[in-house]
């Protein structure tokens, strides 16, 4: 028997007497080769991405809560990194204006510092509210 390197993953196999021909250690790696080349042919046609649209949009319907906490896990991400940005260059943190009164606030522009202060405000009364409630 001869060996060979996989065209796709280049490990070494050994070919098959059936098939002396064989490029692919496994019908894993000719998969991959295959689905590769027919989504280079068919990437630029209009059928091929309006069928791939309604594939993702039915896979979101029926997968909503894991599509939800992977849209939030990269909107967190990306604000983390925005607001350590802003922090560096001595900008307000949450809206990325210039704050005038360090003495204020180290962090946050006198107008973020209002607004949230006022949903704080509101939060507490609804938290009081619903304890009574009950």
């Amino acid at each position: 028997m001869t060996t060979r390197k996989c065209a796709k993953c280049n490990s070494k196999f050994e070919v098959r007497r059936r098939y002396p021909n064989q490029l692919y250690c496994s019908m894993k790696c000719k998969t991959r080769v295959q689905s590769k080349s027919y989504y280079d042919k068919h990437k630029d046609k209009k059928a091929f991405k309006l069928k791939a649209k309604a594939n993702f949009d039915q896979w979101r319907k029926k997968n909503r809560e894991h599509f939800n906490d992977l849209c939030r896990e990269k909107t967190k991400l990306w604000a983390r990194k925005k607001r350590a940005e802003r922090k560096a260059q001595g900008l307000c943190v949450y809206c990325g204006n210039e704050i005038l009164n360090k003495k204020a606030s180290k962090y946050h522009c006198i107008s973020c510092l209002d607004k949230h202060r006022i949903m704080n405000r509101a939060w507490k009364a609804r938290k009081l509210k619903e304890q009574k409630n009950q």
